[in-house]
């Protein structure tokens, strides 16, 4: 069986992409499987979404024949087998299963779980008929339930539940009604609830919280997500990067405790209406790390605790103004 504290696997681009393996040292690094033989520069099976499940490896690759399709390996080329004929996105182990957004031509993007074998590989529902399929993404599991966003076909894309049988899955809430959208994003389970970023009706974004029922899942506090919305857990708060809905400070760093008046600015990094734009949120040493920019310097370290008067630049480890991107530090 595959062991993490073993050997490392892994996708590599050397000659073709395929599933690779290592034990840290250059003899222990090799292929496992080359699952489409002669792929070459451009080519190979091109593992993707590696998960981990039940002791063995589970991934999406093309064989060259078949299209992409569930895989499944325990480290050894013998045991790298095809599980099932369906193309596999992101995978979340929930309930003794692993579920995944599943793709056939007959019934689109479903909702899938398999247990590893191929007879016990399902769909859970075909809960948009036709090819187009509800398209179920950005799982989570809570408070016993398996949470992600999908489309009923009629409403847009809302927050869904399962509990792993076709009648207790079903849309939580249609936060924007009609077939517009809220695009749920940025789940996180926090304080015993699940909080994200959604657009509810009047195109009115903020940060939402959800006990996984209708009448439980409202909005915290209308206030404007970046780009790529992310919600980070430190000390007990949630942190992330927003606008404030009349936009006076720009993107800076929020703190909530999922309450409206616990739903605050911590500081004004790049003082007024321009974006100080927080990312890379991390933490160390009992401290919040991040990058950002004041407007002097270009994008730094920083490093918080949670208040404006300890919400501190690091270093200027690129002097000067505004710098350029390949100076940016990260912390990833």
């Amino acid at each position: 069986m595959y062991s993490m504290g073993c050997s490392i696997l892994l996708r590599m681009m050397v000659r073709m992409v395929e599933l690779w393996r290592s034990d840290g040292t250059a003899a222990g690094t090799e292929m496992v499987k080359e699952i489409k033989p002669g792929g070459g520069y451009d080519g190979g099976s091109i593992a993707s979404n590696l998960t981990v499940f039940d002791g063995a490896l589970y991934f999406g690759a093309d064989d060259g024949t078949n299209g992409r399709e569930l895989w499944r390996s325990d480290g050894s080329e013998a045991g790298t087998k095809r599980v099932m004929e369906v193309n596999p996105g992101l995978m979340i182990e929930f309930d003794g299963a692993l579920y995944f957004n599943g793709h056939d031509d007959t019934h689109g993007n479903e909702l899938w779980r398999t247990d590893g074998t191929r007879e016990g590989t399902e769909m859970v529902g075909d809960f948009v008929s036709g090819s187009s399929g509800s398209t179920p993404a950005k799982f989570i599991v809570y408070d016993g339930a398996l949470y992600f966003t999908a489309t009923d076909g009629t409403a847009g894309r809302e927050l869904w539940r399962s509990d792993g049988t076709v009648e207790g899955t079903a849309m939580v809430k249609d936060i924007n009604p009609g077939v517009d959208y809220s695009d749920p994003s940025g789940l996180i389970v926090f304080d015993g609830a699940l909080y994200f970023w959604a657009e509810g009706a009047n195109d009115i974004q903020g940060l939402w919280r959800s006990d996984g029922t209708e009448a439980g899942t409202k909005m915290v506090k209308e206030i404007t997500p970046p780009s790529t919305p992310k919600l980070f857990e430190f000390d007990g708060t949630l942190y992330f990067n927003a606008n404030d809905e009349a936009g006076a400070h720009g993107y800076e760093l929020w703190r909530s405790d999922g309450t409206p008046e616990g739903t605050q600015l911590v500081k004004d990094i790049n003082p007024g209406s321009s974006h100080s734009y927080p990312d890379y949120l991390t933490t160390f040493d009992g401290a919040l790390y991040f990058s950002a920019t004041n407007g002097t310097h270009g994008k730094e370290l920083w490093r918080s605790d949670g208040t404006a008067a300890g919400t501190r630049l690091v270093k200027d480890i690129w002097e000067g103004g505004n710098g350029n991107p390949s100076g940016y530090f990260v912390l990833q």
